[in-house]
C-alpha cells in the first residue's frame, strides 16, 4: 500500500538546495571546456544565492506576519473585554433606571418608636413608614385594621364556614389611612399620633405603584410592660421583614410569634348590610 508523504515548503527549498548542489559537483566533474564550466557553475552558485536570500526574505515576512496576527488577535480581545464590562454597566444602569421609576426592589415597611414617659403607664408609641432601600417608592397607600374590632363584628351563619361582616363594622375597624406622593430612599416618615399602649393587633395593607405587602402588628401586654412583634410579607408571602423585640424573654417572646401566626394572611370576609 503507497503511503503518501507530506512536505512543507522548506523541506523543498532544502531539497532544490541539496540538488542544486548536486548539479555544480556534477558539473566541475563532466567534460567540457573549462570556460562552459565556469560560466554554469557561476549563474549556478548566482541562483542558489538567490534562493537563499529569497527564503530568509520570505521567513522575515512570516515573522512580521506572525507578530501582526499576534497583536491583531491581543486587540481583538482586549476589546472584546472592553464591550462585555461596557455591556454589563449598560444593563446595571438600565436596571437601575427601571428600579428607580417603578420601585419594584423597593418596600415600605411599618415600624413602631417608643416615646418614654413619666412612667411605664404614660409610654406612648408612633407608627412610622421606613423606606430602607436605595430607590423611592411612588403612590403609597396604607390601611391599618384593628384585628381585634373585626374579630369582634365577623360572624358565620349556620351550617356555613363563610365569614361575615357588615360594611360599616368593617370600615369601623379602620384604624388610619395614610396616602403619600412617594417615600424617598433611605428615609422615615411619622405617620400617625402616637397611641396608647394597650394590647392590639394591626393588620395593615401597604399598596404601592406596583405592588402589595401585608404586615401583622402584635402590641403585647405583660405586666406594665408592652412588647412589639412585626412580620411584613410580599403576596406570595415570602417574608420580607420579622422583628421581636430583642430584649424581650423567651416566653414571651414565643407568646408574639404564637399571636402574629394566628393572624390570617388574608381578610376573607363576605360584606352584609
Amino acid at each position: 500500500m503507497k503511503k503518501k508523504v507530506r512536505m512543507d515548503t522548506w523541506a523543498i527549498t532544502s531539497l532544490i538546495l541539496v540538488f542544486l548542489g548536486g548539479i555544480i559537483g556534477a558539473i566541475g566533474q563532466s567534460r567540457g571546456t573549462s570556460k562552459d564550466k565556469n560560466e554554469i557553475m557561476d549563474h549556478t552558485t548566482t541562483t542558489s544565492d538567490q534562493l537563499q536570500s529569497k527564503i530568509i526574505e520570505l521567513q522575515n515576512e512570516n515573522h512580521k506576519l506572525t507578530n501582526s496576527i499576534k497583536e491583531r488577535d491581543q486587540k481583538i480581545g482586549s476589546q472584546n473585554e472592553e464591550i462585555i464590562v461596557l455591556n454589563r454597566k449598560l444593563v446595571d444602569k438600565s436596571e437601575y433606571i427601571e428600579n428607580y421609576l417603578t420601585s419594584k426592589k423597593a418596600h415600605p415597611n411599618i415600624i413602631l418608636n417608643r416615646i418614654l414617659g413619666n412612667g411605664r403607664k404614660s409610654d406612648k408609641f408612633c407608627f412610622y413608614i421606613e423606606n430602607k432601600s436605595e430607590y423611592p417608592i411612588y403612590d403609597i397607600k396604607i390601611e391599618v385594621f384593628d384585628y381585634n374590632k373585626l374579630k369582634q363584628y365577623v360572624f358565620k351563619n349556620v351550617g356555613d364556614d363563610k365569614q361575615f361582616i357588615s360594611i360599616e363594622n368593617y370600615m369601623g375597624s379602620v384604624f388610619a389611612r395614610m396616602e403619600y406622593n412617594s417615600l424617598s430612599p433611605k428615609s422615615i416618615i411619622t405617620c400617625q399620633p402616637p397611641i396608647d399602649p394597650v394590647e392590639s393587633i394591626f393588620y395593615v395593607k401597604i399598596h404601592t405603584r406596583n405592588a402589595t405587602f401585608i404586615e401583622k402588628i402584635v402590641f403585647h401586654r405583660v405586666g406594665q410592660s408592652i412588647y412589639v412583634g412585626t412580620t411584613l410579607y410580599d403576596l406570595k408571602w415570602n417574608v420580607l421583614n420579622h422583628y421581636v423585640y430583642e430584649e424581650a424573654p423567651n416566653k414571651i417572646r414565643i407568646e408574639i410569634e404564637q399571636i402574629l401566626n394566628e393572624i390570617p394572611n388574608e381578610l376573607t370576609y363576605y360584606f352584609t348590610n
